[in-house]
């Protein structure tokens, strides 16, 4: 077995890390794991053409610390099955978010920065159903949104982030979030969202057979998807997402993603 690179051992749909502007209960954590089957059959700009449909598996695992009111640390792990790989090792990324402005605690909206670094497996940097760069990459973000709340609870939220990332090898890129989410019959949540995803690589073809991280490629992706999600009383929360990509320049063309996440909130004061 090839050992990895010391960084993947300490490094958190894509980039899943927590991105939103509003952390959890402070001195709470929260542990969080996704389960998702994407799949695809063409590649715009791609120098050959899969011969067949791309299926993939992926699993995430996340845990989550709120050190205060204004701080979050998380980690996270990636597991996969890919045409290029068996399951196993992916990505493994540690994040911080610092809250500047919350909208729950008088301000008139919540605004948050951050900062993450994620490690990536060798086998799957040189995979092309990857999304990541290089071996390791490293990201800054801002986070702005508002909550609209009704007897105490919050009704309706939506937020925007935004992310600037470099990594180790190739060029820069960046990628954004948009989300709004309606709560109704006082534990389920719909929620829609877009995300972008632009590389600015010097390569405009995509080289499947002899690929080295998404850095290297002028890569442009536009996705919309919907989520449903039930919130248990004390048993964290259950979703259901969906997701396809309605646009993509020089990257996978029409992925489709299904995902199931469940997240459990605990504290051990």
């Amino acid at each position: 077995m090839k050992k990895l690179p010391i960084f993947c051992l300490v490094s958190a749909s894509l980039y899943s890390l927590e991105q939103s502007p509003w952390l959890g209960d402070v001195y709470g954590f929260n542990t969080k794991t996704d389960v998702s089957y994407s799949h695809y059959r063409y590649i715009d700009q791609a120098k050959e053409q899969p011969a067949y449909t791309y299926r993939s598996y992926l699993t995430k695992e996340a845990l989550s610390f709120t050190a205060s009111d204004a701080l979050e640390v998380g980690l996270e792990i990636e597991l996969a099955r890919t045409p290029f790989q068996l399951y196993g090792f992916r990505s493994s990324a540690l994040g911080a978010r610092y809250c500047l402005l919350n909208d729950i605690a008088g301000d008139l909206l919540s605004f948050a920065i951050g900062a993450n670094m994620r490690g990536v497996g060798g086998r799957s940097v040189k995979d092309v159903n990857s999304p990541y760069s290089s071996y390791l990459n490293t990201e800054v973000m801002a986070s702005l949104g508002k909550e609209f709340t009704k007897q105490r609870d919050w009704t309706s939220r939506g937020y925007v982030a935004g992310f600037i990332g470099l990594a180790n090898h190739g060029s820069a890129w960046n990628r954004f979030e948009f989300s709004c989410e309606g709560k109704f019959l006082s534990s389920q949540v719909l929620k829609s969202f877009m995300t972008g995803y632009f590389g600015y690589g010097p390569k405009k073809i995509v080289d499947i057979n002899h690929f080295h991280g998404w850095g290297e490629v002028a890569h442009r992706s536009l996705d919309l998807g919907v989520q449903y999600r039930y919130c248990f009383t004390f048993w964290g929360e259950l979703s259901l997402s969906y997701a396809y990509r309605v646009f993509a320049k020089s990257y996978p063309q029409h992925q489709q993603t299904i995902e199931i996440s469940y997240s459990l909130p605990f504290s051990l004061l």
